[in-house]
C-alpha cells in the first residue's frame, strides 16, 4: 500500500493522519504533505510502501467524528498537548 492524496490514514500507534498533496520541496524533493491529527501541523510523508507501513486507511467519518468529539469537549486524550488548537 502507499499513501494517496485525499484520503485519510490511522497508524497502529494511534495517530492520524490526512494525505493533501504532492508537493517540491527544497529539503525533500518531491513528497507527499499530510495533515497530522491532533498537532495539525503539515508534514511530509514518503510516497514508498516503506513509509506507508502501521498505517492504513480509514473513512473520513472516522476522522470527522473524533474532530466533533475534540470540538464538544475540547480534550484530545491522543494528541501531544491534549488541547485542540482552538481551544488555547
Amino acid at each position: 500500500m502507499k499513501l494517496e492524496v485525499g484520503k485519510y490514514y490511522q497508524h497502529n500507534g494511534g495517530g492520524m493522519l490526512h494525505a493533501l498533496a504532492i508537493v517540491e520541496t527544497t529539503g525533500y524533493g518531491t513528497t507527499l504533505i499530510a495533515e497530522e491529527f491532533g498537532s495539525w501541523q503539515f508534514k511530509p510523508c514518503g510516497m514508498d510502501e516503506a513509509s506507508a507501513v502501521n498505517w492504513f486507511e480509514i473513512d473520513k467519518e472516522v476522522w470527522d467524528l473524533k474532530l466533533k468529539n475534540i470540538n464538544e469537549t475540547g480534550v484530545d486524550n491522543d494528541s501531544k498537548n491534549g488541547i485542540h488548537p482552538s481551544r488555547n
